[in-house]
Order: structure tokens, then C-alpha cells, then sequence
């Protein structure tokens, strides 16, 4: 993944493709296509990665350093795709809880 690329880029690029989650491992794998268990992990990976260590849900949560150097409205643009997928899905009780504690 090109860091360097504008959020501008990034959402006209979008515009011609389907947006994709690129895992960890270097899979290519649309929202659609992805565990509710996946999706729910990578949208904490993202908010814990996008706020103080203060505010981070379930700190434990694994961290990746490249994401760092990803732009902070991606990683707002990613988590909104992840939880549009995710709120078609019936998910456990306590991830529900979690998600409504990053809302807050």
C-alpha cells in the first residue's frame, strides 16, 4: 500500500472498484466476503490505533505498527465500511457492548 496516497486519491480510486480490506497477511477481501469475528476485530485494531491508549477497547488488542503511518480519515473511511458490513449481521452480545463503548 502506497502511504503516501491523499485520502482525495484514495476515494476517487474508490469510486471505480470495490472498496477491499487488505488483512494482515496481504489478502485482498471485501467487507461481504469476511468473518463478522474478522470484521469486528479490525474495526477495534483501527479505533485502538486511532485513539489514546486511555480510550482503547480491549488494550490487549493486537497493534500493527504500518498502521500508524496510515491517514487518520482512511482509517475513519475503513471503520465505516467495516461497520456497515457488520451492522447486517447478528453479532455476539458482547461485541455489541464494545462497539456501543466506542460510540461513546
Amino acid at each position: 500500500m502506497k502511504y503516501e496516497t491523499t485520502v482525495t486519491e484514495l476515494e476517487a480510486s474508490l469510486r471505480t472498484k470495490p472498496w477491499v480490506w487488505v488483512t494482515d497477511k496481504g489478502k485482498w477481501v471485501r467487507p461481504k466476503h469476511m468473518a463478522s469475528e474478522h470484521i469486528f476485530n479490525a474495526v477495534i485494531m483501527l479505533f485502538n490505533h486511532s485513539v489514546s491508549p486511555r480510550f482503547q477497547v480491549n488494550p490487549g488488542h493486537r497493534r500493527y505498527s504500518n498502521v500508524a503511518k496510515w491517514p487518520a480519515a482512511y482509517k475513519a473511511f475503513a471503520v465505516r465500511k467495516l461497520l456497515r458490513e457488520l451492522k447486517t449481521r447478528e453479532i455476539e452480545p458482547g461485541h455489541a457492548a464494545q462497539l456501543e463503548d466506542m460510540a461513546q
